[in-house]
């Protein structure tokens, strides 16, 4: 018998090996998506906790320059944006919140009963920053966000009968809640808080979320990551003993 041309056989070891690596050839592109993903998710997260934490700063550090000559809204803000500038773009407002003089909105005198700091008044808006038309209060060029607005009333002007003000103050389990319970609504004559509404959109992910095989796995510049976060703190201060705050 003939032995020289003879064609090898293929054995179990060497057909488990070359079919291991026709299935880690087609499962590397989903493996590493995957990663991208994780990748990604991770800069979100990181990000988004990141402009919580630091408006909340900011609106600690505006409620605690009572004694300010100056307006520390600008100053405040601008160091914020620098630092959340990496990351992405955004928009904030702040508005400086305090007891009016209104039960209705749309009442044109006040209303004597709102000087007794045992009844329900609506608040007033005593401040609002950047002024109206204004860029201050935008960073990165705004992303997504340049094109939302808030809700908030113009200065001077009270809240709505229906709007809140601070976060989750109206309760969940009543529907529809008496707005004159709300805390807002019960301020005291002196007492005011600042309020921070912010916009943020998170810069593409690592290799702009990855496309592959025509789906997009995760791309946090996406519109459906835009976060819109409102963030309020107490002043320790009185109203009127706050130097710079509006009359």
């Amino acid at each position: 018998m003939r032995s020289g041309n003879r064609v090898p056989t293929p054995t179990r070891l060497s057909v488990m090996t070359g079919s291991a690596a026709v299935e880690f050839i087609v499962m590397a592109p989903f493996i590493l998506a995957m990663m991208v993903l994780v990748w990604n998710l991770r800069q979100y997260t990181a990000y988004r906790t990141a402009v919580v934490r630091e408006m909340f700063v900011v609106a600690e550090m505006i409620a605690s320059k009572a004694t300010s000559t100056g307006n520390p809204i600008p100053i405040v803000v601008e160091r914020a944006k620098n630092r959340l500038a990496g990351g992405g773009s955004g928009t904030i407002e702040v508005t400086l919140v305090a007891r009016g003089d209104r039960r209705l909105a749309t009442a044109t005198t006040a209303d004597p009963i709102c000087a007794n700091p045992n009844e329900w008044c609506l608040p007033k808006v005593a401040l609002r920053w950047p002024p109206a038309g204004s860029t201050l209060g935008t960073w990165g060029g705004g992303g997504t966000c340049a094109g939302l607005s808030t809700s908030m009333p113009a200065a001077n002007a009270h809240f709505p009968d229906d709007m809140a003000v601070l976060p989750n103050e109206v309760p969940a389990n009543v529907s529809p809640p008496p707005h004159s319970d709300w805390v807002s609504r019960n301020l005291r004559l002196d007492e005011w808080w600042v309020v921070v509404d912010t916009c943020f959109h998170s810069n593409p992910g690592l290799a702009g979320g990855l496309v592959f095989a025509g789906l997009r796995f995760f791309d946090p510049s996406d519109s459906a990551f835009v976060i819109q976060k409102r963030t309020a703190w107490g002043s320790v201060h009185q109203y009127t003993a706050c130097q710079w705050c509006p009359p």
